[in-house]
């Protein structure tokens, strides 16, 4: 007899894609992960594909393109109470002028920022990219500082193995280091399915290899297997994620 439940899916969302080339792909435009039009849409496929949620992956930037005079003409220093002097370790609020000044401070730091970042500061040369290495090299030893999980895992695997460039990176280019699914929608499906059946998960975080195509993809092709095999909803079954989740509301250890 198989689950009763419903299979969960999330959405995890890193810039245009999990994919590490995604900005090469001929319908992927790399500056799309700058705006935020590109993370409402994402947001927008995943509740059409009935998703229970969605993750902004760390790091995320968004930079619009409204003019520096029209994205500050709503600027004040809206902070007037006492009240709210105490966030700032304060016993009263400064005078309204000391505030202003603050503020334009503030603004002024702002500006300068974005004027450190020009608009063609990133090339996103899709055809031109040049490599000193020869893909089947050695992996060379590069030093990362930012990454200490994956980013020495990977390394020590290569040198303990003897791996060139191209093996590490054919592991761990589609999805990260994720499990990757390649193949037909039923095919896709079918991995899916076989995992929640059995008890070794209860759902999973889609996490496609470039945006927005990838993700249409599954929301058009292959959700629609997942509904007629009757492992996945057909439409919310609530308004809030623990209703969707199935999850019973918590009672408060004071009620009576």
């Amino acid at each position: 007899m198989g689950r009763q439940d419903k299979m969960k899916l999330g959405l995890s969302v890193r810039g245009i894609g999990y994919h590490v080339a995604a900005w090469r792909h001929p319908d992927v435009d790399p500056r799309s992960e700058m705006g935020l039009p590109h993370y409402l849409a994402a947001a927008r496929t995943a509740k059409r594909g009935l998703f229970d949620m969605i993750f902004f992956a760390d790091g995320v930037a968004i930079r619009e393109n409204a003019g520096e005079e029209q994205a500050l003409s709503g600027f004040s220093t809206l902070a007037w109470s006492d009240a709210e002097a105490l966030n700032f370790s304060l016993k009263e609020q400064i005078d309204i002028d000391i505030r202003y000044e603050h503020a334009t401070e503030f603004i002024d730091v702002v500006l300068g920022l974005w004027d450190s970042w020009d608009d063609d500061a990133l090339l996103f040369d899709k055809v031109g990219d040049v490599s000193n290495y020869d893909v089947d090299d050695p992996l060379p030893q590069v030093e990362n500082h930012r990454i200490q999980s994956i980013g020495k895992a990977m390394p020590e695997q290569a040198r303990n193995e003897h791996l060139t460039i191209r093996q590490p990176y054919e592991k761990v280019a589609n999805g990260r280091g994720h499990l990757s699914l390649v193949g037909s929608a039923e095919q896709v499906a079918d991995t899916l399915v076989h995992w929640f059946e059995r008890g070794a998960c209860d759902g999973f975080n889609v996490a496609a290899p470039y945006l927005p195509g990838s993700l249409d993809d599954f929301v058009d092709i292959v959700v629609p297997i997942l509904q007629d095999r009757g492992v996945f909803r057909g439409e919310y079954e609530g308004v809030t994620l623990r209703e969707n989740l199935g999850l019973k509301y918590p009672h408060s250890r004071y009620a009576h």
